[in-house]
């Protein structure tokens, strides 16, 4: 009977240790943390995103915030490369700051514990990304395909206003964060950014016509509007009004009037774009009415309902 018992307290105690251990080693990825405090963490940090809408931007967040989910979502569809700071129209000290807490900025997702010392090569450099050459198409007829951003999708009307439907989901998340800069060297280079809009992009227009080009670094929103610098007429997407709805808008970016003149954005004119109304981001562009006269109909607006995270998006006939 006495060895019956110490069998059973022994046993007894072997679960208790099991059950002790499991709880111990029940760890996330947010390193010594256990789940019910990855859940409180998560809980704070939904309610800080909730009551805290900042739209103040800086060329220090390129190495402060946590970009994981965009270095997940966009690895397979490209490459992340290292540039200068100046090269891309960003402050020459903004890699200098980074953050020693922050545990997912891209330099240390890449392999690189500290920017700085990492080796006198890649000292000052930032990381953006490159797109993969098969997102390219063709944005002027019979040329040779070239990525561009905010070209291959459609227009959709909202109440956030004119919202860029990518045709890809690495394109739908860049047309909606970050800046986009066009290089000699690389081509069109995405720069992250954390704050979302409907399309971070410049409007200009003319009677016949309508444009738009990416917003270029270093271009944050300022007292509820954005102060666009002098955009690079190449960097202009160019289509009629009547093709603006179109599907696949890049099929009809025209670089010539059919005189055969060059078409001139700089002569267009200047077309409100990205504002803050009612602590929401808009993205004003060319009237709605403009294109319900030519269509002779009416566009209903889709709603925008936003979300925490990129795997709680949806889009619906009237909803995204």
């Amino acid at each position: 009977m006495k060895t019956k018992n110490i069998f059973r307290v022994t046993g007894l105690m072997v679960m208790i240790t099991a059950v002790f251990l499991f709880s111990s080693c029940t760890k996330t990825a947010d390193g010594d943390l256990t789940k019910e405090q990855v859940v409180d963490k998560e809980r704070d940090l939904e309610a800080t995103a909730v009551e805290d809408k900042d739209y103040t931007e800086t060329d220090e967040d390129l190495t402060t915030v946590d970009y994981k989910e965009f270095y997940e979502q966009l690895s397979p569809h490209g490459e992340w490369i290292q540039v200068k700071p100046e090269e891309i129209g960003m402050q020459p000290k903004t890699a200098g700051n980074e953050s020693k807490e922050s545990k997912f900025t891209l330099s240390r997702l890449l392999g690189i514990n500290d920017l700085f010392a990492a080796s006198n090569e890649n000292s000052g450099m930032v990381y953006v990304w490159k797109p993969s050459p098969s997102l390219a198409v063709m944005t002027v007829e019979n040329s040779t395909p070239v990525y561009a951003p905010y070209s291959n999708g459609n227009w959709v009307n909202t109440d956030a206003g004119w919202y860029f439907k990518a045709n890809t989901p690495a394109e739908e998340t860049t047309s909606h964060y970050g800046r986009w800069v066009n290089t000699p060297t690389a081509g069109w280079l995405w720069v992250p950014g954390r704050v979302w809009a409907p399309a971070w992009v410049d409007w200009k227009q003319n009677d016949e016509y309508v444009s738009w080009a990416p917003l270029p670094p270093s271009v944050y929103m300022v007292n509820g509007s954005v102060n666009t610098p002098v955009i690079d007429n190449n960097n202009y997407v160019v289509v009629e009004k009547k093709y603006f709805l179109e599907p696949n808008v890049y099929k009809y970016n025209k670089v010539y009037y059919d005189n055969g003149d060059r078409i001139l954005v700089s002569e267009m004119q200047v077309v409100p774009g990205i504002v803050l109304v009612n602590s929401t981001i808009v993205n004003r562009g060319p009237a709605v009415s403009i294109f319900e006269a030519l269509f002779g109909r009416t566009i209903e607006p889709v709603n925008i309902q936003y979300v925490k995270t990129y795997s709680q998006v949806r889009y619906a006939e009237r909803e995204y």
